[in-house]
């Protein structure tokens, strides 16, 4: 019944979508996009078990990008009036074959996944390593990841205490500031030692996560995890702290997904779920006065959501004021954004910068920044918004306008194929051992803010030193460490012979 309601769904938002170009009438277009990510939420709940993370990318792109025009449509305002048409087709456009084709990329995942299980039921033959039977290499490898896991979570309490040295330090400068500032004049006075732990917490943690700890063990890194991003909060940043509530419930979800004995999502949890997410919206509502200093402006709880989730879908704007600045991006002649954070990365550090005589890309919104970098996010706040951009104003960026401008529909197209593919994919690299399952995690703490940042946020991390030292470092002391167990390992495997 579902799957008929889906496919309805479907074919309906792309008749609605084509009448509503053919005819130039922006809400009927809209709504088409609306039914469009009706059917991805019901394809979703088809299997949540295996497409949690599509159903959770779906609804950040749907916040961000997709929730102010509805909004405004619904309350009967005319949503397009400060933008040009040509802008606003382009918007809707976009977002139409963003979540067709995430859907699609879906389905090929799943397609790929269950080949990959067909071919793997075939051949599943292991092979044994040279003088090891199978027991033994089972408790080697328990006592090894053990070993891991000890040591990826002292890392991570130590770099916590980093991270919130840094975190602190930010607060101490925003006191008696305004917002906009920390964008302007924050820059860390920190050691060099205390940024670079600070950087890598989140990557112990998750190499922790991965070893598939006890439910009682993960209870305190979570929590620290969730609150480490109050100061953000208290600062103004409300991202960080909705972010990683949602890797901590995407965390226990997937773990109850793959234990066959104990729930991680229990009685309890879904009680505290049920109770806490209406109050947390509500809160972050209110917080968007409370952070100004004003009055709440809005009467009743479903206004102040609706303010809320309207206030965070400015991302849709933002599409439509790009589209209209790309030319002047294009005089800047910084070359790709999509591949940006990479370019930036390798190419505007110290050492780099150093030898190759390259300029300093600065710290917060500067003119080299915008038009010598390769963040499109920089580039088209400074052609937009001109002198407001170096007050500290800006507008943020999103996927869809990075592979645009760089591709034209094609990349959009592409981009959101890999998005769909991807989502089905770190389900499954979850399960496939603590390498994949750091990659996984690691992936999972900045993949769902992609419709509002930079295409290659989410996988920058992979190429970055801190995050291949925290790799490296972990693997060989957690090796050291096991060594010292392997006379024990074989004393037990002797008992467990003779008994």
């Amino acid at each position: 019944m579902i799957k008929c309601i889906r496919y309805s769904l479907l074919v309906i938002s792309a008749a609605v979508a084509v009448i509503g170009g053919v005819r130039g009438i922006f809400n009927i277009t809209l709504i088409g996009v609306l039914l469009l990510f009706l059917h991805n939420v019901l394809f979703s709940f088809e299997s949540i078990r295996r497409r949690i993370i599509f159903l959770f990318f779906n609804g950040t792109s749907f916040v961000f990008l997709i929730c102010r025009p509805v909004i405004d449509m619904f309350r009967g305002d005319i949503w397009w009036r400060n933008f040009s048409s040509e802008s606003v087709w382009f918007a809707l456009t976009a977002l139409y074959l963003t979540l067709l084709f995430l859907f699609a990329g879906a389905l090929l995942a799943e397609r790929y996944v269950r080949r990959s299980d067909e071919k793997k039921g075939r051949l599943r033959k292991e092979r044994p390593l040279p003088g090891l039977s199978r027991l033994q290499r089972d408790a080697r490898r328990e006592q090894f990841l053990y070993c891991l896991r000890i040591v990826s979570l002292v890392m991570f309490y130590l770099s916590m205490v980093c991270f919130m040295m840094v975190e602190m330090e930010k607060l101490v400068f925003m006191s008696g500031r305004e917002y906009v500032e920390y964008y302007t004049s924050f820059q860390t006075q920190m050691p060099a030692v205390i940024r670079a732990f600070d950087t890598m917490m989140k990557y112990f943690l998750c190499i922790f996560l991965a070893t598939m700890p006890s439910k009682s063990m993960t209870f305190i890194p979570l929590c620290l995890y969730f609150l480490s991003a109050v100061p953000s909060l208290l600062i103004g940043i409300r991202n960080p702290i909705v972010l990683n509530a949602i890797f901590i419930f995407l965390y226990y979800f997937l773990r109850d997904v793959r234990e066959n004995s104990k729930k991680w999502l229990g009685y309890g949890e879904k009680v505290f779920i049920i109770l806490m997410a209406p109050a947390a919206i509500l809160f972050l509502g209110a917080y968007n006065y409370i952070r100004e200093g004003s009055a709440v402006a809005v009467e009743g709880v479903i206004g102040l959501v609706l303010d809320f989730l309207r206030k965070q879908g400015v991302s849709f704007n933002v599409l439509c004021i790009a589209y209209d600045s790309m030319p002047k991006v294009r005089s800047f002649g910084a070359g790709n954004y999509t591949f940006g954070d990479f370019t930036d990365y390798f190419l505007h550090n110290d050492l780099v910068e150093g030898l190759l005589g390259l300029p300093s890309l600065g710290t917060g919104n500067n003119v080299v920044s915008a038009t010598q970098g390769h963040s499109f996010s920089h580039a088209m706040s400074y052609a937009a918004l001109g002198d407001s951009y170096l007050e500290g104003h800006g507008y943020g960026s999103s996927f869809i306008l990075e592979l645009f401008y760089d591709y034209g529909w094609l990349g959009v197209v592409l981009c959101a194929l890999i998005f769909g593919f991807v989502t089905i994919l770190l389900v499954r690299l979850f399960q496939k051992g603590w390498v994949a399952g750091t990659i996984a995690l690691a992936t999972m703490t900045s993949l769902f803010f992609v419709p509002r940042a930079s295409a290659a946020s989410w996988i920058v991390f992979i190429v970055t030193a801190q995050f291949l030292l925290a790799m490296i470092f972990s693997y060989v002391m957690a090796q050291l460490c096991v060594k010292s167990y392997t006379p024990l390992v074989s004393r037990s495997l002797r008992v467990k012979r003779l008994t």
